[in-house]
């Protein structure tokens, strides 16, 4: 019975024995020989440098190894664009050369620099409505167009477009014209507002003119 005993305590021993290699094996080293678990280099120019060097436990297996690595600038340093030459001078037209230091080359294309500041480069048309044209209309619903007068209403109020162009009319030289402002038509008379200076501030007199004679 006492050697059945020691048998089977035997046994257990050589099985404990068997699987200390595969609780072992389970382990992860993240240690370097140093004894910290991470590596820091300093690079000052182009090269190489060491990765570190790991410490493995003597008689260990290695079955697999990664490595993380992650990269900060050791400086850093900012430059101020405060003039128009630091953008290539004032304008909205290409450049491209030498910018100030630290960069060696610059450019610049479809963008406006004035006042020591950029911006993207306006896109201005250039268009004007002929409304003596119905094409100019794409619709006008319920809507009047005067091709003759030049206007749009709601209907027919018989107005005369800014760009109608009237034919020129003679009257008395005689007259006390002055400076002359806005001209309209009352039935058969013109009235003339006009102005005894070039400035604007004082009130005007009006100015009758008889269309017909």
């Amino acid at each position: 019975m006492i050697f059945m005993r020691k048998a089977i305590f035997l046994t257990l021993i050589f099985l404990t024995s068997l699987m200390a290699p595969i609780a072992a094996g389970a382990t992860t080293e993240t240690q370097f020989q140093n004894g910290t678990t991470s590596y820091t280099h300093t690079f000052s120019g182009s090269g190489n440098g060491s990765a570190g060097d790991l410490s493995i436990p003597f008689g260990a297996e290695v079955t697999s190894a990664e490595f993380k690595l992650r990269g900060d600038a050791s400086r850093t340093t900012y430059t101020n664009f405060t003039t128009n030459a630091h953008f290539g001078g004032s304008g909205d037209g290409a450049w491209s050369g030498s910018p100030p230091s630290p960069f060696t080359s610059g450019s610049r294309q479809n963008i406006n620099v004035d006042s020591r500041e950029m911006e993207l480069k306006g896109n201005p048309t250039d268009s004007g409505i002929d409304l003596g044209r119905t094409q100019q209309i794409q619709s006008k619903g319920s809507a009047v167009q005067n091709t003759t007068g030049q206007f749009m209403a709601n209907g027919d109020q018989g107005y005369t477009g800014l760009t109608k162009v009237f034919p020129q009319l003679s009257v008395s030289t005689t007259a006390s014209w002055n400076y002359i402002g806005v001209v309209i038509m009352i039935d058969d008379e013109y009235h003339v507002m006009r102005y005894t200076s070039s400035g604007l501030y004082q009130l005007p007199t009006i100015l009758r003119i008889n269309a017909t004679t």
